[in-house]
């Protein structure tokens, strides 16, 4: 079981830090992956990962809501400008 639980958390961090940049979703998946450190961190009574799960899972929510405003601020300003050009969205 431990070999599973290992895997599935480098699975979701290296994931949320490769997609993370690229797209506001991979910085919830990295919040979610900080959820399976703080189950860990739980059961096997090993109270610094749980530390570490909730602030690192923070950064990655506090990431989340910038990228998605960045993210929603592009939208806008690319339908702008499509709108400036007379194409329809």
């Amino acid at each position: 079981m431990s070999f599973i639980w290992s895997w599935l958390r480098a699975v979701f961090s290296v994931t949320a830090l490769w997609l993370g940049p690229r797209n506001h979703w991979g910085w919830l998946v990295g919040a979610f992956g900080q959820g399976l450190w703080i189950i860990y961190a739980l059961s096997t009574r090993q109270y610094g990962f749980l530390i570490s799960a909730l602030a690192v899972g923070s950064a990655y929510l506090h990431n989340f809501k910038r990228a998605k405003k960045l993210h929603a601020k592009r939208v806008i300003q690319q339908a702008a400008s499509l709108a400036l050009a007379g194409v329809e969205p």
